[in-house]
């Protein structure tokens, strides 16, 4: 299953980087180092801002992911290949490709705790992603347990353009753990101090961003 986290994380973050880098360039105003870690733990048009619904029961949930999210595969998405995908996984019990192109998969909760730590996981590597992009200046990038703060770590002493852009991906990043979570009413804080001084040099929220999003009808 992590093979399918990675992928549908992918795919997120390539429809934002393709859609930000044509539309949405609001600049925040503002080399390669190493040592990214976590604490201990709608598109920007409106397939992104599609969320994903978890109904839970007593022992499964049905979690239902938007058709955005496989909008990169790289292969055609069918009722076929997504049950081949999930076959070998103890703890789905089933797979839908619904009419609008969204996926629903039964399984456990246990299953779904996997999943999310997997999702950690992912999110930890994207991050070091971040942290090794010689466009960058970031020293680390850390966040707390229910991934709704972000404190990322940098030399530069205001972000440049791509460290702008990153933002993005950060706020999506922890979107996309809480709503597989099952949260409806939740932020995405992100936060960048300068390693000298420690002073803070931006900070901005998930919400914040979705709402300049709408109103600049993007």
């Amino acid at each position: 299953m992590k093979k399918i986290v990675s992928i549908l994380l992918i795919s997120l973050m390539l429809s934002i980087a393709m859609g930000c880098g044509s539309t949405n360039s609001e600049k925040i105003q503002g080399d390669s180092q190493s040592a990214t870690n976590h604490t201990d733990e709608e598109d920007v048009n409106n397939d992104t801002n599609q969320k994903v619904e978890v109904d839970e029961g007593l022992l499964e949930v049905e979690v239902t992911l938007p058709a955005s999210f496989f909008s990169d595969s790289e292969e055609e998405v069918t009722q076929e290949s997504l049950e081949e995908k999930i076959k070998d996984e103890d703890g789905i019990k089933s797979v839908k490709l619904n009419e609008d192109g969204s996926v629903t998969y039964e399984m456990t909760k246990k299953k779904q705790k996997e999943m999310l730590d997997e999702i950690k996981e992912s999110i930890d590597e994207s991050c070091q992603s971040l942290v090794d992009n010689e466009d960058t200046s970031f020293v680390s990038i850390e966040y707390n347990d229910d991934v709704t703060e972000f404190t990322c770590v940098m030399t530069n002493t205001e972000p440049n353009l791509s460290e702008s852009f990153s933002v993005i991906s950060i706020y999506l990043l922890g979107a996309y753990y809480n709503t597989f979570a099952g949260e409806s009413d939740f932020d995405v804080k992100v936060q960048y101090v300068n390693e000298e001084s420690g002073e803070t040099v931006y900070e901005g929220s998930y919400q914040e961003w979705l709402k300049k999003a709408e109103a600049s009808g993007n």
